[in-house]
């Protein structure tokens, strides 16, 4: 089964604020003149939303059920269905975006690489690639808080965080579906992530890019060992 392909169907309900907006202070203060933005792992197309009126976009994914709900949202967008570690799109953008801990699920640093290089492929010069992630520090603190219950509709989830390696979680997911009332039928889905350390990552890009910088969401401030989640800002 694909990943999202149950947990997609309640994903926006689950989710908080999109950080669009933080893609956008990040885009007009990097490159103003940007007009095409290529959203990678781009799920139900939440982020989009958020920059179509000020951009000519386009999305990605491999998932069949978020791009589903992404070109119900959103009619008028172009999506495409591909791995974002190494995909090949005709034509290149003024900014790659990649939000909300995407680049977390690839498990294998070669990728996190690959997705690296096909970004700035897809880059028009003076582009820019922006990506956030989990940061290690961030999914073992994740792996410390209890399960956590929601109520969608007529449904029920149910999300447990726990260390599948030191540097690696499984998020358990739940979900009751009422067939009827009084009666649910159980699905049951396990999302890996995983985090790498700041300064391989900054290695990594630096190898790639031109110039990287990387921030705290917090106060948009430099990264720190305890910083929980880190935006990074790479230009051709």
């Amino acid at each position: 089964m694909e990943s999202y392909a149950i947990y997609g169907h309640f994903y926006d309900a689950t989710q908080g604020i999109p950080s669009g907006a933080s893609y956008l202070h990040l885009l007009r203060r990097h490159h103003p003149r940007a007009r095409s933005v290529l959203e990678i792992a781009c799920g139900t197309g939440a982020h989009l939303a958020a920059l179509v009126r000020d951009y000519e976009v386009t999305g990605l994914d491999i998932s069949q059920t978020m791009l589903r709900y992404a070109r119900k949202k959103l009619p008028q967008v172009r999506f495409y269905r591909q791995n974002m570690a190494g995909f090949r799109l005709p034509g290149t953008f003024d900014a790659v975006i990649c939000p909300y801990d995407s680049m977390n699920h690839m498990l294998r640093f070669t990728d996190w690489v690959r997705t690296f290089k096909a970004a700035k492929r897809h880059l028009n010069p003076q582009g820019v690639f922006i990506f956030d992630i989990n940061t290690q520090y961030r999914l073992r603190d994740l792996a410390r808080v209890p399960p956590w219950t929601r109520r969608i509709g007529d449904n029920y989830l149910i999300m447990t965080v726990s260390m599948a390696t030191a540097d690696t979680v499984n998020w358990d997911i739940k979900v009751f579906e009422q067939t009827q009332p009084g009666r649910f039928r159980l699905h049951h889905e396990v999302i890996k992530e995983r985090s790498f350390e700041h300064q391989k990552i900054m290695r990594a890009l630096r190898s790639v890019f031109s110039s990287v910088r990387a921030y705290d969401l917090v106060g948009w401030s430099q990264a720190r060992s305890t910083s929980r989640r880190l935006f990074y800002v790479c230009k051709v």
